[in-house]
């Protein structure tokens, strides 16, 4: 394992919401083979990928030790919380249900969290706990930093080709999300068979609002 990143065992402590790295255990393999994988933590999901639409780790694989390249504010570099209160995303009520997100703007949550398995559950099999989602449009960021920071931070077999190819291509996503930011609005519509919807990807949050709120715009044309 990268000397450079502090490792913590996933069996004593709970990682944050961040984009981390996972050393991830397969129980069904033969010598229970580990390997290293960047993903996303949220609501006790582990997801692979560098986005909260990534997939969840299968039932047979489970994380052993986590780690991310700069400890968020409040965190100790053994994963210690030093505030009074961890701090977690804020509950917005919305037609009378709860939901958890970055924020809500205009009544479009922005960043929320999302139920386990929401993006790999067929639709005819999707639990109760995924109702409240149906047609209703949010919004996921995926911002230069945390690109940056997760190409900086890869120590697979792959990392230098990858870093190679982003620092190719980062001048080309700027270009596309001037602002450092890119907007995608999405939506558990029934227009995927076990994922929500993407309605489209934009510079600004203006964007991904108004077509939140109109749909979009292949439906509008």
């Amino acid at each position: 394992m990268n000397n450079e990143l502090q490792w913590v065992d996933a069996s004593v402590r709970t990682p944050p919401d961040e984009s981390l790295w996972m050393v991830v255990e397969d129980l069904g393999g033969e010598g229970r083979a580990a390997e290293m994988v960047a993903g996303f933590y949220a609501d006790g999901e582990y997801h692979v990928g560098s986005t909260m639409a990534g997939d969840p780790l299968p039932d047979d694989k489970v994380v052993r030790f986590w780690a991310i390249p700069t400890w968020p504010t409040g965190y100790d570099e053994s994963g210690i919380w030093q505030g009074d209160v961890v701090p977690v995303k804020p509950v917005f009520t919305l037609d009378g249900i709860t939901f958890t997100a970055e924020k809500c703007v205009d009544g479009v949550l922005v960043n929320p969290v999302l139920p386990a398995r929401f993006d790999t559950t067929a639709n005819e099999e999707r639990p109760p706990s995924h109702n409240k989602w149906w047609n209703r449009p949010f919004i996921v960021t995926e911002t230069v930093e945390s690109l940056d920071a997760f190409y900086a931070g890869r120590t697979d077999e792959h990392a230098e080709a990858g870093r190679k190819l982003w620092a190719e291509n980062r001048e080309k996503w700027m270009k596309s999300w001037p602002n450092g930011t890119r907007y995608e609005t999405r939506c558990l519509d029934g227009g995927a068979w076990d994922r929500s919807t993407s309605w489209g990807m934009f510079p600004t949050l203006e964007e991904a609002l108004l077509t939140a709120a109109t749909g979009p715009r292949w439906r509008n044309t």
